[in-house]
């Protein structure tokens, strides 16, 4: 297939889905809502991202995800000069209302203060390290992302037994960096994904978990570094008493 001269109708929805939904839907399923088949999903969605099968397509994401930047900024901005008046005697204001008992007033308050969480929360992503809740160890290891916490995310999972999850790195994605993919890459060589296990891309067959832990986390924040992304690292608290220190 040659490239094309200018976008259809279907890569334009798909460059949207992907942007727009990102975080929250996978790149196939961006493909699925944009009108693409099902049943070569993965494939069209690699192809449409490919710069070399598609770029005029991957120079609209880039053009949308900088559009969707520059609104985040503007907003943003109208927030933080708002934020700034307010700051400046809302908590004296606050103690003084309680005191006086004018709780309606204190919660028109805090009700303010709510445009600025919400945007905090945009472009948040987190990708978790996760292994599968089996009653013994399988040494199988999932790499995947949502926008979601991961208290709602348990509730989705492909994997028929569950998963724990064990850790995530939670960052500001509206550069356009994919550290779910990277990571993908950087473990690629323990990938389920090849004739042996004929698994996903998403899956890694590992034997020691400690390590693997410390890896994911050292290696994925240095790429946030690299990457010029605001990010942190945390354990799961469900489970984090488990983990001893990995000796590397």
């Amino acid at each position: 297939m040659g490239v094309h001269k200018r976008l259809t109708e279907m890569q334009v929805r798909f460059a949207k889905e992907l942007v727009y939904h990102e975080g929250k839907k996978h790149d196939y399923q961006c493909a699925v809502a944009a009108g693409y088949s099902k049943n070569r999903a993965r494939q069209t969605a690699a192809e449409l991202k490919n710069p070399k099968k598609r770029p005029l397509v991957v120079n609209y994401i880039e053009e949308l995800r900088n559009e969707k930047r520059e609104i985040a900024i503007t907003k943003f901005k109208g927030v933080a000069d708002s934020l700034a008046s307010l700051l400046g005697d809302a908590t004296e204001k606050l103690r003084e209302d309680v005191n006086k008992g004018k709780y309606k007033k204190v919660a028109s308050t805090i009700k303010s203060f709510k445009p600025v969480f919400k945007i905090l929360e945009e472009g948040k992503i987190k990708v978790y390290l996760a292994e599968e809740a089996r009653p013994y160890n399988t040494n199988h290891y999932k790499i995947g992302k949502t926008g979601k916490s991961i208290e709602e995310r348990k509730n989705f999972t492909d994997n028929p037994f569950g998963i724990n999850y064990i850790c995530f790195i939670e960052y500001d994605s509206s550069s356009g960096f994919n550290l779910e993919k990277t990571l993908h890459k950087f473990f690629r060589f323990y990938s389920t994904k090849n004739v042996k296990y004929n698994g996903s891309s998403e899956w890694f067959l590992i034997k020691n978990k400690n390590r693997l832990i410390s890896t994911f986390e050292k290696v994925g924040l240095s790429l946030l570094r690299k990457n010029k992304c605001v990010g942190f690292f945390k354990m799961n608290n469900a489970i984090s008493g488990d983990i001893t220190s990995p000796k590397m």
